[in-house]
């Protein structure tokens, strides 16, 4: 479902997802010419990404970038850059693999092919940032070992000339990434890390070549879902 905010009062909610029930996970990014485009998830129907675009107040078809009926596609984050592209980051699984894998896309009227950042399972807690508005760069929860129970980190990597960078692995055993780039170019990474006491919330900042850690909270419970937004050189943390 869906509502709009005029300002004053929000509509009536809209149905998006019609004749797909279990529909779920919706995103929204609205693109340079004021289209919205609303993606989700349903498992029902094969595990699979749907979007539908509303324009002058009218909606599009349903549609799926992608239809392979051995694969799972999820999208976690979509961003419209200075150039009309979407970039989305998600997770992509071959009916055959027992994990998931961290897979990036774009649109500029026609879907490029994913794909895959990332070598072995990667968990929940990615995030994707634009540098300059248009290259992305991505943060996940990465598995780091076959031990039961597996050990994770977090693992980041950015596009460069059309392809990524070997994964970095920046901390042992971290959960909900988030990242963000500010208009100099400066990297921020924030992650929950546990520890023999509780949590810490970490703030890690990339500048050139270098990462600089730095703990901003403690507590018993811990730091989940974070979301990090930048106007100019001032991040915001929810």
């Amino acid at each position: 479902m869906i509502k709009k905010y005029d300002g004053t009062q929000w509509s009536e909610p809209d149905t998006v997802s019609t004749g797909l029930p279990g529909s779920m996970h919706n995103r929204l990014v609205v693109d340079n010419n004021n289209k919205l485009y609303c993606f989700w998830y349903n498992g029902i129907w094969g595990g699979k990404i749907f979007y539908r675009t509303l324009e002058n107040g009218n909606w599009g078809e349903i549609t799926m970038p992608f239809n392979n009926a051995d694969e799972l596609y999820f999208l976690n984050k979509v961003i419209c850059d200075k150039f009309n592209n979407l970039h989305c980051q998600g997770a992509h699984q071959y009916q055959e693999q027992s994990y998931q894998q961290i897979m990036y896309f774009t649109y500029n009227t026609v879907w490029s092919s994913f794909s895959i950042v990332n070598q072995g399972a990667a968990w929940a807690g990615s995030d994707m940032a634009l540098e300059n508005g248009s290259i992305p760069h991505i943060a996940w929860r990465q598995q780091t070992s076959n031990t039961i129970p597996p050990n994770d980190g977090t693992s980041y990597s950015y596009l460069n000339n059309n392809h990524w960078t070997d994964p970095y692995l920046l901390v042992e055993d971290p959960s909900d990434q988030a990242i963000i780039v500010d208009k100099n170019n400066v990297v921020y990474i924030i992650d929950n890390k546990k520890t023999e006491s509780g949590f810490q919330q970490v703030q890690y900042k990339k500048t050139a070549s270098n990462w600089i850690g730095e703990i901003i909270g403690t507590n018993s419970t811990g730091f989940y879902e974070h979301i990090l937004l930048s106007s100019d050189t001032v991040l915001f943390l929810g």
